[in-house]
């Protein structure tokens, strides 16, 4: 009988200053919540290290970072949610990959590792669903300074 793993949902977000602009501050961030709880059980938040920040690419760079924390947490199923209907829908396959393939390309090569503990992917609307890591992917955004290591809860 195999392992059974404790399931979790991850919600991403990123956050672009000055979107698109040569000045352009970008933020990152990942909440993960125990499933059956509620609880938040992890956080990171993060400045992205990228050329032509907008949010578009923030937005896919916290997405990766969850699928990070997938594959570096094996104990771990997730459900990962995204406001960006961008990620979400080149991710289930609705829109092409074209654009940003520099981003996509880490995205594409860590899937198929972690695909089994995935339990699905959703678009949720960021006012209402995710407030948590909107608020510290603006919060990153406008930082000088982030101790870029997650804080478990």
């Amino acid at each position: 009988m195999g392992k059974i793993m404790k399931e979790v949902v991850i919600k991403t977000d990123g956050s672009c200053l000055n979107n698109g602009a040569e000045n352009a501050k970008g933020g990152c961030a990942i909440v993960v919540y125990d499933k059956g709880t509620g609880n938040m059980i992890y956080r990171r938040i993060f400045k992205p290290q990228i050329e032509r920040m907008t949010n578009n690419r923030c937005e896919m760079l916290a997405f990766y970072d969850a699928l990070q924390f997938v594959a570096q947490n094996k104990e771990f199923r997730a459900l990962i949610q995204s406001d960006s209907t961008t990620v979400v829908d080149g991710i289930l396959g609705t829109a092409q990959r074209r654009a940003n393939r520099d981003l996509w390309e880490p995205i594409e090569s860590i899937m198929p590792g972690i695909h089994d503990r995935i339990v699905g992917i959703e678009s949720i609307e960021g006012i209402k669903e995710n407030t948590d890591a909107d608020h510290l992917a603006f919060k990153a955004a406008n930082a000088l300074y982030i101790n870029e290591t997650g804080e478990w809860l």
